[in-house]
């Protein structure tokens, strides 16, 4: 399952998604600014959801092949996004 590199066309995510179980990222980048935060090499992977109304949302990185993960979370229409938090770092490996 794959987004891509346009965040117009980001993978819906279904909001009773407990577990997402891989992302290839190969992708050239966006073009969005790059995030605050990693070590960004350039290739992007979207994905959307909707959060809950009380906003809370568990986003977990799990040991793979991608050893330094870090990801950007945004809001706002997929042509109008800004960024709202960047993690490095979390729970990966």
């Amino acid at each position: 399952m794959s987004g891509g590199n346009n965040p117009c066309s980001a993978t819906q995510l279904p909001a009773n998604m407990l577990e997402f179980q891989w992302v290839t990222i190969g992708n050239s980048g966006s073009s969005e600014e790059d995030p605050n935060c990693g070590d960004y090499h350039g290739a992007d992977e979207w994905f959307s959801f909707a959060a809950p109304s009380g906003g809370d949302v568990a986003i977990q990185l799990l040991e793979g092949s991608i050893t330094d993960a870090a990801f950007a979370l945004y809001s706002g229409s997929c042509n109008d996004l800004e960024e709202i938090k960047c993690v490095d770092d979390y729970l990966c490996g």
